[in-house]
């Protein structure tokens, strides 16, 4: 499914149980990544457009389908367990731009052909994961599965999985040693430092509104 396939193929596994939450239906779920994925290969397949508004377009369809406060207090485990502070808030959106710029710069040229959805499957928690299948222009097709989660914005992903590796999870052990020695205010130190120069910030900063 385009850029939203490609978090998933650069991520790591598993995502540990959720907070109660209302169900999403497998329909609504299939229709919201369908849209999320039509949007994609419209954007990746437009001609006549700059890289600039490219990574835009692809920015903005990341926004509109992943809740990253929800991918961050699973990313930072028991430091993710004040949503409301300073330090959370921080993180989340310079997170926000460096999972955006990351996949902008792996993935944001990628030539697909086409994605279909294979299956959507109901969780016990409520939520859905929805599986797909992605062709590219060249190389091995691709199989990716979307966590789905009901919010009070509607149906936003949570989490992406490829082979049994998640994006969570990756995030969650890539920060774990910094979290121990630094705390949450030591990693958002550091996350400044990464998207210091960050082209999706901006972005991140406008659409958030923090």
């Amino acid at each position: 499914m385009g850029i939203l396939l490609a978090l998933g193929v650069i991520f790591g596994s598993g995502l540990g149980s959720a907070q109660e939450a209302a169900a999403v239906s497998p329909d609504a779920a299939r229709e919201f990544i369908n849209k999320l994925g039509q949007r994609t290969l419209s954007v990746l397949q437009a001609q006549n457009i700059s890289p600039q508004q490219r990574g835009a377009e692809l920015g903005r369809i990341l926004l509109d389908g992943v809740d990253f406060d929800i991918v961050s207090m699973h990313t930072l485990g028991r430091f993710g367990r004040r949503p409301d502070s300073r330090e959370f808030q921080e993180f989340s959106l310079l997170f926000s731009a460096y999972v955006i710029d990351l996949a902008i710069e792996k993935f944001g040229t990628m030539p697909v052909q086409s994605y279909s959805i294979v299956s959507a499957q109901s969780l016990p928690n409520g939520d859905v994961t929805v599986h797909t299948t992605v062709v590219p222009g060249s190389g091995q097709t691709l199989n990716a599965g979307w966590r789905v989660r009901q919010t009070a914005a509607g149906p936003k992903i949570i989490d992406i999985v490829v082979d049994g590796y998640s994006m969570t999870t990756h995030f969650a052990g890539q920060y774990q040693d910094w979290l121990s020695k630094a705390g949450l205010e030591g990693l958002v130190s550091k996350m400044r430092g990464q998207t210091r120069n960050s082209p999706s910030l901006v972005l991140v900063k406008s659409v958030r509104g923090r």
